[in-house]
C-alpha cells in the first residue's frame, strides 16, 4: 500500500529511476536523494529488468549507495555477482564449442548475450545473462540436435507454446545446468521472419586467459533489428535491460536509421522499430534518431513497461503488441495463440 502511496504522489519516479540507468554517464544518481526510494520494489524490479548490475555500479560510482538499506544493497550486489560469474562460465566454456560445432560443418552464429555485452558495453559485466543463444541454419537443426544430445547436454523439459518456440530447441549442460544452450534455427517467425543475414556475419576474435577462439555474429544491423524483434515482438518490452542494449549498440556503431528503417520495412518491423525509437530517444536519450515529438500514450506505455505491470496484465501486454505490430488484429491472434499453447498443454 505504501508503495503505491508514494507512486500516485510522484507517479514518475520509476520511470526516473530506471530512464537513468539507460543514460550514458556512468555515476547518473550524482547529488540524487535515494532515501524517499520504495527501495523493496526498486531492487526487485531492477533484477526484473535485467538491470541490478549496472544499478549497482552506478549507485557505487555516484556515491549515494550508502543510503540504500543493506539489504538492497546486498541485493543488487548479489546480481552484479552473478553476472560476473556467468560471463567467466560462458566465456570459459562456449568457445571450446563452438568451435567442435564449426568443426562439425555447422557453423554457430552467437547471439545476445556474453558477445553483445564485449562488443558495446563498455563494462561487460554490467549486462547480465543466463544462456547462450546460437543461430544456425534450418537445414542443421537435425545434425546440431544429434551433436548436443550425444555429448553431454540434455533438453530442457517443456511444452511448445508459441510459434517461436518451434523454431528453437533448449538444451542444459548435465555436467553443469548453469551451461543453458538455446539453439535457434529461424530469425524471428511468422511474417517477422528475417532469412537473409547469413552473408553479412562477423568474426570475433575472443580472447580469454590461456584460449583464443572465432566467434561469429550478426552485423550489427541484423542484430539490432533481431533485437528490435525480440524485445518488442516477441516479449513486448518487458525487460528494459533490452532496451539497453539497443542504447549501447546506437552509441557505439552509429547505426544509420534509415537503413534501420529500410530494413525494418522489409522484416514487418517498421511500427516496433517506431516505438523502440521513440524510448530510446525520450527516455535513455539517445540522440540521432530523427524527430520524435512527444507522445503521451507512448509515455503512458513507458510507465507501465517500468513498473512491471505489463507482464502482470494480459491485456496490456495484447495492447502492447497491437501497438508495436501496427494492428489491433494482432490482439485476437495473441489471444489465439495463447488459447491454442493451454489446449497443448
Amino acid at each position: 500500500m505504501f508503495f503505491w502511496i508514494i507512486l500516485t504522489k510522484n507517479p514518475g519516479m520509476l520511470t526516473n529511476i530506471f530512464s537513468r540507468t539507460m543514460l550514458a554517464q556512468p555515476a547518473p544518481f550524482t547529488g540524487v536523494d535515494t532515501a524517499g526510494w520504495p527501495w523493496k520494489h526498486v531492487v526487485r524490479l531492477a533484477h526484473h529488468h535485467l538491470l541490478a548490475p549496472r544499478l549497482y555500479a552506478q549507485l557505487r560510482e555516484s556515491n549515494v549507495l550508502n543510503q540504500a538499506p543493506a539489504s538492497a544493497a546486498a541485493s543488487l550486489s548479489h546480481g552484479a555477482l552473478e553476472a560476473a560469474q556467468s560471463h567467466t562460465l560462458h566465456e570459459a566454456l562456449a568457445p571450446k564449442l563452438l568451435t567442435r560445432l564449426e568443426a562439425l560443418g555447422c557453423r554457430p552464429v552467437v547471439l545476445k548475450g556474453f558477445l553483445l555485452a564485449r562488443l558495446f558495453y563498455e563494462h561487460p559485466e554490467q549486462r547480465p545473462f543466463h544462456d547462450l543463444d546460437l543461430l544456425f541454419r534450418p537445414e542443421q537443426r537435425e545434425a546440431t540436435e544429434r551433436f548436443f544430445e550425444g555429448n553431454g547436454f540434455c533438453r530442457s523439459p517443456g511444452n511448445f507454446k508459441f510459434e517461436a518456440n518451434a523454431h528453437k530447441t533448449e538444451y542444459v549442460y548435465k555436467s553443469n545446468p548453469a551451461l543453458i544452450v538455446e539453439c535457434h534455427y529461424q530469425l524471428g517467425y511468422g511474417k517477422f521472419t528475417t532469412d537473409d543475414v547469413w552473408d553479412r556475419i562477423k568474426a570475433y576474435t575472443l580472447k580469454t586467459p590461456g584460449s583464443e577462439a572465432t566467434v561469429w555474429h550478426l552485423a550489427p544491423e541484423d542484430e539490432y533489428l533481431f533485437l528490435v524483434f525480440h524485445a518488442a515482438i516477441q516479449h513486448r518490452f518487458q525487460k528494459l535491460g533490452w532496451l539497453l542494449d539497443l542504447a549501447m549498440m546506437q552509441r557505439k556503431s552509429a547505426l544509420s536509421t534509415a537503413k534501420l528503417q529500410a530494413q525494418a520495412r522489409l522484416s514487418n518491423l517498421e511500427p516496433a522499430l517506431g516505438a523502440t525509437h521513440y524510448f530510446l530517444k525520450h527516455f535513455a536519450q539517445v540522440p540521432h534518431l530523427g524527430e520524435l515529438p512527444p507522445n503521451p500514450r507512448l509515455d503512458r506505455w513507458f510507465a507501465r513497461i517500468t513498473d512491471g505491470s505489463i507482464e502482470n496484465s494480459l491485456l496490456k501486454k495484447a495492447g502492447l503488441r497491437a501497438l508495436t505490430q501496427g494492428s489491433w488484429l494482432s490482439l485476437l491472434q495473441y489471444g489465439a495463440q495463447r488459447q491454442w499453447a493451454l489446449v497443448r498443454k
